[in-house]
């Protein structure tokens, strides 16, 4: 049996679309487990409404931190393999009979990590306001793939020594997985399956360090629902204090925090709960992976984005101020270097130019996924996007510039 986990908090009508996805599956064998996180609407009322044995709903009267509610909700799951789901994000048509497909031609994996379909709601993405599908290859992987293949030892070793150098080259979507309830039992052994800030991050890269067997899927299996409800809209729009009410996390409450706290910087969360998320990971893995998480390559990260932040103006503004306080005296010199450079390339006309080679170079990506795009603006729904993919009437991928 199959167990799909949902966990959701004040976003029924974007649930409604999600489960649909659920139910529409041409595979009768699964269940599906919605988590309500304290919402105020009536989840409970519509999954009554559903009337499917196969649905339930269980509920916290506290609204708990995203990793929290996670685990709750990943706890509830009783089948043989867990599939967890954002309640933006759905599943493909026919996704159980293929992984149940996978799952006996592959002699069961423990983990199945797959390609994705991702669908920018309208005014999500700043560069394309409209929306969009994408055909979203995840990872370096993926590249010249386009069977199924086992993920070898080496090439686990390097997406997750990768993430710990914040030079990721796999993406992170919690919906690319299908876990097998073997691996999750073997986790639970040693605490929470989720931990740190970002719950996704983390169990994406412990995943791949800890599973001797990653079967790895070039096929969208999944859709990643991008909605304005959702953490990425923060991300995308700079809602950085809109992100963090939505994830509920309280960072100084990180079990970690106290022995990390040193090299923390002012500057964006976002990096602060990333190189935090993989002190975690480090630690977990670390009889497996041997590597510590790259501070100093946050710290400039830091650095940059609050140079960038305050226009040059650095001591002038209090993050400036702040910031600089906490450097060492090499990070100084090179803060001074990164100063002088963004004044010379604006004397020059050139400021556009130099901001956009600091950019790849402090960027915590080593590896861009290959985004083909499927479709733009046509739709404005995740269960349109199911019922094009299902009607064969979305489009082939083209590839995104």
């Amino acid at each position: 049996m199959f167990s799909v986990v949902i966990p959701t908090h004040n976003r029924l009508d974007l649930l409604r679309d999600a489960v649909q996805t659920v139910l529409l599956q041409d595979y009768a064998d699964w269940e599906l487990v919605i988590f309500d996180n304290s919402s105020t609407e009536d989840i409970k009322g519509y999954v009554d409404g559903v009337a499917d044995g196969r649905v339930r709903c269980e509920r916290s009267e506290e609204f708990l931190p995203v990793t929290e509610s996670w685990n709750r909700a990943m706890n509830l799951a009783t089948g043989s393999h867990v599939t967890f789901l954002g309640d933006d994000d759905g599943l493909t048509p026919g996704y159980f009979t293929g992984m149940k497909r996978l799952i006996e031609h592959f002699q069961s994996p423990e983990i199945i990590y797959c390609a994705l379909y991702q669908f920018m709601h309208p005014g999500v993405a700043p560069w394309e306001q409209g929306g969009y599908v994408a055909d979203l290859k995840n990872g370096f992987f993926f590249v010249g793939r386009n069977a199924p293949f086992r993920l070898s030892s080496d090439q686990a070793l390097r997406a997750v020594v990768g993430s710990l150098q914040l030079r990721r080259n796999f993406t992170f979507n919690i919906q690319a997985f299908m876990f097998s309830r073997s691996f999750l039992d073997r986790l639970r052994i040693d605490g929470p399956v989720f931990r740190s800030p970002f719950p996704d991050y983390y169990l994406a890269n412990v995943a791949l360090a800890k599973a001797p067997s990653v079967l790895v899927v070039p096929t969208p299996m999944s859709i990643a629902g991008v909605s304005r409800a959702s953490f990425g809209y923060t991300l995308f729009n700079g809602l950085e204090e809109k992100g963090a009410e939505l994830l509920n996390a309280k960072l100084a409450l990180d079990p970690l925090y106290p022995e990390v706290e040193k090299f923390l910087l002012p500057g964006p969360l976002y990096h602060t709960n990333y190189v935090v998320t993989m002190e975690h990971v480090a630690r977990y893995v670390q009889d497996s992976v041997r590597r510590a998480v790259d501070y100093s390559r946050y710290r400039r990260l830091q650095i940059y984005s609050v140079l960038i932040a305050t226009q040059g103006r650095f001591w002038r503004a209090a993050a400036g101020k702040l910031l600089w306080s906490r450097l060492s005296y090499g990070e100084r010199i090179w803060t001074i270097g990164l100063l002088l450079g963004l004044a010379g390339s604006r004397l020059l006309g050139l400021s556009a130019l130099f901001q956009r080679g600091m950019q790849r170079l402090v960027e915590p990506y080593g590896f861009h996924p290959e985004s083909g795009i499927c479709d733009k603006g046509s739709y404005s729904r995740l269960i349109q996007v199911y019922e094009a993919l299902q009607a064969g009437s979305l489009g082939r991928p083209v590839l995104a510039s």
